[in-house]
């Protein structure tokens, strides 16, 4: 399958891989840093938050690769 030439799509998916690695991040900050953690009081629900964003990222970028790839 090839990806469609469209400067749209292609920020899209940009925009939502950045948001992916964004959360990514800051997730692996909360696990591997505790200096990192010492901001934030209320550990769980910003590990949450982030994981939702995660999973939302990655969700857009399904959807949009799953309708906006064609078989030619």
């Amino acid at each position: 399958m090839n990806k469609i030439d469209n400067h749209f799509y292609r920020a899209a998916i940009k925009t939502f891989e950045a948001q992916r690695e964004e959360a990514i991040a800051i997730l692996d900050m909360y696990f591997h840093n505790s200096v990192g953690i010492a901001d934030h009081s209320d550990i769980l629900n910003e590990i949450k938050k982030w994981t939702s964003k995660l999973a939302e990222a990655q969700e857009n970028l399904n959807v949009l690769k799953q309708y906006f790839y064609t078989d030619n």
